[in-house]
């Protein structure tokens, strides 16, 4: 369900997102909302200011994919290729 969902949001996105990891960061984005908004639905043991041990991973991603996203907007494509040389 959500997969597929996920999956054709980004097949749709592909020729849009013309910057160098922009299709990944919004990937890892789009999961860490599905694994956060599922993880209500478990019974697992609450960690930390009343989230669980998923929650609060699918924040740290979340968080690291804004950061991805926005690095990847500051550079143009071609520097990130000469900085894989």
């Amino acid at each position: 369900g959500l997969d597929l969902v996920i999956f054709a949001l980004l097949w749709s996105l592909r020729s849009r997102l013309h910057v160098g990891g922009q299709l990944f960061a919004t990937y890892l984005a789009l999961y860490a909302l599905g694994k956060f908004a599922l993880s209500f639905l478990r019974t697992e043991t609450i960690w930390v200011a009343g989230l669980r041990e998923a929650q609060l991973l699918s924040v740290v991603a979340l968080l690291v994919a804004a950061l991805w996203a926005w690095n990847a907007r500051q550079r143009p494509l071609g520097a990130l290729v000469r900085a894989g040389k």
